[in-house]
């Protein structure tokens, strides 16, 4: 990818947003692949990099966002409108939107080999991914 490309890349705008504001998650190791642990900081440089692993990194984000867009049939206002929602919701209620983090970090403690304190480290993460 060209550097004028990265700049306007969108995924790559919120990878370096998730980096910038969340420093210390975005460093945390969400699995292990040979060449060490795999990073948000990670993904980001490699894809930055143009390396073989950022180029398969990218491809699966963009593949698991097409993904959640075709299964849940939504389009694109739709999903804006319904986060919309969901973040005024979560200002109404802070126990609302904890209650939502706490099942993200038990989905990915019961669904993958992330131990508890990683699972609760990421789960506020990628709420707000997914809310932001």
């Amino acid at each position: 990818m060209r550097d004028k490309d990265l700049d306007e890349d969108l995924i790559v705008q919120a990878l370096e947003d998730l980096v910038r504001d969340s420093p210390e998650e975005a460093a945390i190791a969400f699995r292990q692949d040979a060449d060490g642990p795999v990073t948000m900081e990670r993904v980001l440089r490699e894809i930055k990099e143009g390396t073989e692993f950022g180029r398969v990194q990218y491809k699966g984000l963009i593949r698991l966002t097409i993904g959640l867009m075709v299964r849940g049939k939504l389009e694109t206002n739709a999903i804006k409108n319904a986060r919309g929602t969901m973040r005024d919701a979560f200002a109404d209620d802070p126990g609302f939107e904890q209650s939502y983090i706490a099942n993200i970090a038990m989905l990915l403690f019961d669904n993958s080999e992330l131990s508890l304190e990683t699972s609760n480290i990421l789960s506020p993460m990628l709420l707000k991914l997914i809310f932001d």
